[in-house]
């Protein structure tokens, strides 16, 4: 029999969009071919990421960022959390951060912060606003990849003194990986101890 909460609620798999139960994060289909996490080394960091930005994976990563499917942010970051579970083995984090959107005065939907945010939460962590955007840059995925690495020079800092703490830094997708060196050296300025760092998506295997 179906509970009033199966009738008023329905949940779907982020990748197919099928129908799965409440308890479900995915269909059983898309269970059985979800990909091993992988390590991406960034500026002596070690990043680790669950989903290649690929076929539904990356499918499901646009229609949270740009089709206002904002639901999506605790199945997906509770691949993110698996992925730190398996990959980052013994690490202990004193809090989540994000990667920061500039902030001009308009009222910004920062995908990266919501998914820090239901991450911490899994992982019973504390999330906090660790590192600020100093200026507007363009879009990463606009520019061509020998853009990148100028475009966001020097564009973060630390928000506060980190000294002593270990420190787990979150952003959706890395490619080239020049916005997470350049979060990771505000957060050495700062005088973080430790870092380490989740994406949702990252580089596709070859």
């Amino acid at each position: 029999m179906k509970s009033v909460a199966d009738i008023l609620f329905t949940r779907r798999c982020p990748f197919c969009e099928e129908v799965i139960e409440l308890d479900e994060n995915e269909c059983a289909s898309c269970r059985k071919t979800l990909p091993k996490p992988r390590i991406k080394t960034v500026a002596e960091v070690q990043c680790v990421y669950p989903l290649p930005y690929r076929g539904c994976y990356r499918e499901a990563v646009l229609r949270y960022k740009f089709e206002r499917q904002r639901y999506l942010a605790a199945q997906l970051a509770s691949y993110m959390a698996k992925a730190v579970r398996s990959c980052l083995v013994g690490e202990r984090f004193d809090l989540v951060c994000y990667v920061p959107v500039y902030k001009d005065g308009l009222l910004k939907f920062n995908h990266s912060k919501l998914l820090a945010k239901k991450l911490a939460e899994l992982l019973s962590l504390p999330c906090e606003e660790a590192l600020i955007k100093r200026f507007k840059t363009q879009k990463q995925h606009a520019i061509s990849r020998e853009m990148r690495k100028s475009n966001v020079k020097n564009a973060f800092a630390p928000n506060g003194d980190y000294t002593g703490k270990a420190v787990l830094l979150v952003d959706d997708i890395i490619t080239t990986g020049n916005t997470m060196a350049e979060c990771i050296t505000a957060l050495r300025t700062g005088k973080a101890a430790r870092i380490s760092a989740v994406t949702l998506c990252g580089p596709a295997r070859r």
